[in-house]
């Protein structure tokens, strides 16, 4: 009985480590695609720019080529709103990527919390499982006979003349 006890024991807080250890796999995990996250994005806006200073070109090459002049204040206007455009977006993906990051390395930090509670419930069920074995083990062998209404059981009492037993 107490061998079984100590592997159920032993079985409880082996359970907490393995989920402990699951949970950091799990938030390696997440950090690292955090960081894809974020370098994608940054590559996302590193492909916006070009492609804001292509649309400029563009504008600029129709222009010439229509006669108008690259001072036109109408043709500024346009030049600086695709540029203030090209400018938004980039920081849109940016920030989508910063936010996206910050979350999931939150989610990591709190799966690598989840996994310590588990390794600190499953050393609590371990140590509760020892007690109710102890217990269990009291009750059966030391101390849950019949009582003689003194406080004194059956095993070795003043009464049973077993050990300890008065002299007369």
């Amino acid at each position: 009985m107490a061998a079984g006890t100590a592997l159920q024991a032993r079985g409880e807080q082996e359970k907490g480590r393995a989920a402990e250890t699951a949970a950091k796999i799990e938030a390696a995990q997440m950090e690292r695609a955090a960081k894809a996250r974020l370098a994608s994005s940054q590559r996302e806006a590193l492909e916006i720019e070009r492609q804001g200073r292509l649309q400029q070109s563009r504008a600029l090459a129709a222009a010439a080529a229509s006669g108008a002049s690259a001072s036109d204040v109408g043709f500024s206007n346009l030049l600086a709103d695709l540029a203030g455009e090209t400018h938004y977006r980039k920081m849109v993906s940016l920030y989508e990527g910063e936010t996206g990051a910050q979350t999931m390395g939150e989610q990591a930090r709190f799966t690598r919390w989840g996994g310590r509670r588990a390794r600190q419930a499953g050393n609590l069920a371990a140590a509760s499982t020892a007690l109710k074995g102890a217990s269990s083990m009291y009750s059966m062998y030391g101390g849950g006979g019949p009582s003689d209404g003194y406080g004194f059981n059956n095993f070795g009492d003043i009464n049973s003349g077993g050990y300890g037993a008065a002299v007369a």
